[in-house]
């Protein structure tokens, strides 16, 4: 009988109005729900955070990322900065997608470095990016070597190239990237005289310290260097201020 019902329309599929209710949720730009299921006493748990995925703070943090990402791949990684682990539902109930959809954010995350497969079908939030800049009020805090650099004892303004690596290394970046980047030509003098200063001094470090000349070697912000690219952004804010002021 339930079988007819459904087929002439006056019935509806079990978990339809579930699957309503989470679809919704992500149209309105909330923190997925969750579900706490109680198997031994045959019940579930369905909580609506009434907060937005993307918050303004994760809008200034992926900013500063300097990357382009969709819409669906910033829902994606504002989700990976709140969960321990990621798992393809979870993204899938985030961002509205199928499974194969899913599968092809993920990966382009991946391959950007900001998140990373931890087993089949999971993924967690790039270490690099587990502890993230300040943002708003809290990146006004004057910091120690924002306009300087010291190499060999010797306290000195960072130079126009140091300062453009510094802004492109917040995610891993090859040498030919920063290379285009800087608006730099010659590669030899351009890691002696710009990047290696930044590796010596911490602010930037190598992904694959052992084999620097390794052809998949990346150059990211150490902690160092991540407190000094928010502590620049918020200098360049404040000038923004100041000057429309």
């Amino acid at each position: 009988i339930v079988l007819a019902f459904r087929r002439i329309g006056l019935s509806e599929h079990a978990g339809w109005g579930l699957r309503d209710v989470f679809r919704n949720w992500q149209q309105l730009g909330n923190v997925p729900p969750r579900i706490t299921n109680d198997r031994r006493r045959k019940s579930f748990e369905l909580l609506l955070q009434k907060e937005a995925l993307l918050s303004q703070r994760q809008r200034t943090l992926q900013q500063q990322l300097g990357v382009t990402l969709t819409d669906e791949a910033a829902r994606v990684l504002a989700l990976a900065y709140r969960e321990p682990k990621l798992t393809l539902s979870q993204i899938e109930t985030a961002t509205g997608l199928s499974r194969a959809a899913a599968v092809t954010v993920a990966d382009e995350l991946a391959r950007q470095a900001l998140i990373h497969r931890v087993d089949v079908g999971g993924y967690a939030l790039a270490a690099h990016l587990r502890n993230p800049p300040p943002t708003g009020d809290q990146g006004r805090a004057p910091v120690a070597g924002t306009r300087k650099l010291v190499t060999d004892n010797i306290a000195r303004p960072l130079s126009e190239h140091e300062r453009r690596i510094i802004d492109a290394c917040g995610v891993p970046r090859s040498l030919t990237d920063l290379l285009a980047r800087a608006e730099a030509g010659n590669r030899a003098y351009f890691r002696r005289k710009h990047l290696q200063p930044l590796l010596d001094a911490g602010i930037v470090r190598m992904t694959n310290p052992a084999k620097p000349s390794a052809p998949n070697q990346r150059y990211v912000l150490t902690e160092a260097g991540v407190e000094i690219a928010a502590a620049r952004t918020a200098s360049a804010r404040e000038d923004d201020n100041d000057s429309q002021a």
